[in-house]
């Protein structure tokens, strides 16, 4: 992101520059010295490996230059042009820009600008256009001041470097009164309860809900910075470190909403202090913070040097003072960044980032937020596969559920690449077990893109999304996301924000997007938003107050309850039509009205016995609910919960379903009837009884997983060339004889793997009868690999044999089972009878030389069973199919190998 991490360092001589007032061409170093140009790499892509500078020159050092844009296209996060204020890499670097976002424009005050466009050796694109004015003051003072020794001096009401300020906008709304301060400047000094440049934000009110705020601007007393951390805590916002592109920062700043302005608190070696040893961190970026008690920890992050910290600070905004905690920890974290902090009870949480070697770590520590003294690593119970190496995420507690959300980041899925992220996972806190919600599933139009260095904030049941790094070779080359997105914490399900924010030309929600901001939430219904990079490095402060559907104001002090008063915010919409209440997912509508009340009423789901006959509308899409998106049986029972509506009063009611784990379905299910109910011995999908008779059992505790989840399905185990049978790369349990094998499709980097993999279990026939009347028996299907079903006379190993090979072929083929000695491939069909089997495939290794596209092979085993007298061949379904076991533990000697055989498990 900044030149200087590279340790450019590139002198050059003005007068080897060719002298033009434009360049529309990308060769060599070119200096432009008019007072107004053009420039551009040219009208066409630029080349692959580009490294072109043009150098303006204002003729005096104290001129201003100011670059607009009128195109930019690069490759995002590849391809920059590096921006500076000076006439070397030496200078003060005031831009890197990248991707297809228009960027602002960009002044430099020192008579010169430098530009760098550097490319890589793929994906070309068209580079950019811009244009320069050469002015002897910021902005020719904008008209609004005089010009005087390259100084503006504003007229009364206007300030900022090129009076581009006005100082009191739209008279302060009449919540305020424009005022001096005492260091001779015009501002809003706002009344109680609202904040802003303008006075409009009312921080403790439901005036202008769904909207945005810009609430200050003011670079000089808050420095433009990013990846930095924010806390809010005690009315104000805490800000602590960052970068700005050129250094580390060391400053804290606060901004309280009842001064309405930034304040930097002074460092302690600016304080007499009597034999008192004062300390204060060390500036960094990169490092994560969260509020405990009457202050907030910062962990982590990049030294001005570059190294990583491992540091553990926390700030009391009573005493105003540092104290770095675990200086003598037995155990200590990594020196990290990317990392979150997160407070959750007592504990502080650190989940992932990345070491100074550039690893990205699985390791989850914590320590006691009350008595900071020893660091612990935290073993996971389960959930841990895949692993959770992620930079650049975000991990928010949710106490409804008692979990850690965390969301996006950068994964790293291979030692030589990483990818962004749009997974949810959660870990129970009180279980200390992993899930993924798999929500993909529904409202895809309103699911945000895979993003890293984005920012999240719980408001209400709502996760809330803002911002990030976006970057998709797929699409457009959109590097910093202004997007905002809605993930419903009962329901599950992704929202549309217009609903809540209406169209992105109204509500003053910002066009220019950002990443390596912070956001923090206050009052229980407003969203700050503070600094961050798009190209340069932001110091504004945004705002944003959501509509009561999402989050209602809170205030500090402890709820009280009073009479006739609802929590259910559903109620707050127009009885007159049913489409505004089932817009919001938390609500229903009783359709013959409510027993309490007579009339039609929107209420919340939770309250569904008011409606009269339980007459109420309402559908599955709306709100899913937690359990579907739990794909374990131990996430299922450790994440599905549910939660208790408490009898004292809370802001707002909540929805989480309770949930137990069908084991023979392997679904999540709600833990009530008729829904909750497994399903019947006879729904199935041939509508025989599955072969481990019965009703599927039905699991609510971890220890039920551990002891009785024995699932319906064939274990299929993948592995990468060369093979080692003892040590898997995949195993998974798969519910239908189908299954692809071949490398990641999104890492040409792996073409050179080959893949083979296992078909391996039993085959229960039921007694079930053949198409047609004909003899039961298998078909194997086989695209771009080579196969070997072996099956045996019964359940044992030792009574295989070989009843297909199949010689790899570029086109689907087809062949049908036989045994060398005539018996039928199924002898006895009578339920109780099983038949081991295990079907081997593997991959060609590809000829020398490039790969020009991946081969993806495909597999499919089907037979001539199962009741479905249409089709001769079909895939053969979990009723009839039962994952391998031996019982044979002490020979597994890794996690992968152990899950191989149901019987066994693995303990680390």
């Amino acid at each position: 992101m900044t030149s200087r991490s590279l340790n450019w360092r590139l002198f050059f001589l003005v007068a080897l520059f060719s002298r033009s007032q434009s360049s529309n061409n990308c060769s060599g170093r070119k200096v432009l010295n008019g007072q107004e140009g053009f420039i551009s790499d040219g009208p066409e892509m630029y080349k692959a490996n580009s490294h072109c500078e043009w150098l303006i020159d204002a003729g005096s050092p104290n001129k201003t230059i100011h670059l607009t844009f009128e195109s930019m296209s690069t490759e995002c996060s590849f391809d920059f042009l590096f921006i500076y204020d000076g006439n070397s890499y030496n200078s003060r670097l005031i831009a890197t820009l990248s991707g297809d976002s228009p960027p602002k424009e960009v002044t430099a005050s020192s008579g010169h600008m430098l530009l760098y466009l550097f490319s890589d050796r793929n994906y070309l694109k068209m580079g950019f256009e811009a244009r320069y004015k050469i002015f002897d003051c910021p902005g020719n003072c904008n008209e609004r001041g005089d010009c005087k020794n390259h100084i503006c001096h504003c007229k009364n009401g206007f300030s900022g470097d090129a009076c581009e300020v006005k100082n009191c906008p739209s008279e302060c709304n009449t919540h305020g009164e424009c005022k001096f301060h005492s260091y001779k400047l015009q501002s809003c000094h706002c009344n109680p309860g609202y904040v802003g440049r303008a006075c409009d934000l009312q921080v403790s009110g439901t005036e202008g809900l769904g909207q945005w705020y810009t609430v200050q601007t003011d670079k000089k007393r808050f420095p433009p910075r990013t990846s930095h951390t924010a806390v809010f805590a005690d009315d104000c916002i805490w800000v602590f470190g960052g970068f700005d592109l050129n250094v580390v920062l060391d400053d804290l700043l606060r901004f309280c909403l009842s001064e309405n302005l930034w304040e930097s608190l002074a460092k302690p070696d600016h304080i007499a202090t009597a034999n008192k040893t004062v300390s204060w961190p060390a500036g960094r970026s990169g490092h994560a913070v969260d509020s405990y008690g009457d202050g907030f920890y910062i962990f982590g992050g990049i030294l001005g040097d570059g190294l990583h910290s491992n540091e553990l600070w926390f700030f009391n905004i009573t005493s105003l003072s540092w104290t770095q905690c675990a200086t003598e920890s037995v155990i200590m974290p990594e020196r990290l960044t990317g990392h979150t902090l997160t407070a959750a009870d007592d504990y502080l949480y650190v989940i992932g980032g990345k070491n100074e070697d550039r690893i990205f770590l699985n390791v989850m520590y914590r320590i006691s937020a009350s008595h900071p003294d020893q660091w612990e690593r935290v073993l996971a119970k389960g959930g841990n596969y895949p692993l959770k190496r992620l930079v650049g995420h975000t991990s928010v507690y949710y106490r409804h559920s008692r979990s850690l959300i965390v969301f996006g980041g950068y994964t790293q899925g291979s030692a030589l690449f990483s990818d962004r992220s749009k997974d949810i996972l959660s870990f129970n806190i009180d279980d200390l077990y992993w899930a993924y919600f798999h929500s993909e599933d529904w409202n895809k139009d309103s699911t945000p893109r895979h993003r890293a260095f984005h920012s999240v904030v719980v408001m209400g049941n709502y996760l809330v999304i803002y911002g990030g790094n976006t970057h998709d070779h797929s699409g457009l080359e959109i590097c910093y996301s202004h997007e905002i997105f809605f993930y419903h914490l009962g329901c599950h399900v992704w929202l549309n924000h217009t609903y809540f924010t209406g169209n992105s030309s109204t509500g003053g929600m910002p066009s220019k997007g950002r990443f390596g901001h912070t956001a923090v939430a206050a009052n229980g219904n407003i969203m700050f938003i503070i600094g961050g990079y798009s190209g340069q490095v932001l110091g504004d402060l945004l705002a944003y107050k959501f509509p009561s559907a999402i989050a209602g104001f809170e205030d500090n002090c402890p709820a009280v309850p009073v009479a006739g008063f609802s929590a259910d915010h559903c109620e707050e919409y127009s009885n007159s039509h049913s489409r505004v209440c089932q817009e919001d997912p938390e609500c229903i509508f009783c359709n013959q009205g409510r027993v309490d009340k007579g009339n039609q009423s929107c209420i919340h789901r939770t309250r569904s016995e008011l409606c009269v006959s339980g007459d109420f509308h309402d559908s599955a899409d709306r709100c899913p609910g937690i359990c579907p998106v739990l794909h374990t049986c131990g996430a299922c029972v450790s994440h599905g919960k549910g939660v208790e509506q408490a009898a004292e009063l809370r802001p707002r009611r909540t929805y989480i379903q309770e949930c137990s784990w069908c084991v023979k379905e392997a679904k999540c299910q709600t833990n009530s009837a008729p829904q909750g109910t497994c399903l019947s011995p006879v729904q199935t999908e041939s509508g025989l009884q599955g072969w481990w008779g019965g009703l599927s059992a039905n699991l609510t505790t971890l220890l039920q997983c551990q002891l009785e989840d024995l699932p319906a399905g064939l274990h299929l185990i993948k592995y990468r060339d060369p093979q080692n049978s003892s040590f898997p790369d995949e195993v998974s349990i798969i519910r239908k004889t189908q299954g692809t094998t071949g490398y990641t499709a999104t890492k040409l980097i792996e073409s050179a793997f080959i893949y083979s993999s296992k078909f391996l279990g039993y085959i229960h026939p039921l007694n079930t009868s053949a198409f047609n009347g004909e003899n039961l028996t298998l078909f194997l299907g086989l695209k771009s690999a080579r196969a070997v079903l072996n099956l045996s006379l019964d359940d044992s190993e030792s009574l295989e044999e070989t009843v297909i090979v199949m010689a790899e072929a570029p086109k689907f083929n087809s062949t049908q089972a036989s045994r060398k000695s005539g018996l039928a491939v199924f002898p006895v069909v009578d339920r109780g009878h099983k038949y081991f089997i295990q079907l081997a495939t593997e991959q060609s290794r590809p000829p020398p030389g490039p790969q020009t596209s991946p081969v993806e092979a495909t597999i499919t085993l089907g037979w001539n069973g199962g009741l479905h007298q249409s089709s001769k061949q079909h895939l053969i379904t979990a009723e009839f199919l039962e994952p391998y076991s031996n019982g044979n533990c002490s020979s597994s000697y890794n996690c992968l190998a152990c899950l191989s055989d149901t019987l066994c498990s693995w303990c680390e």
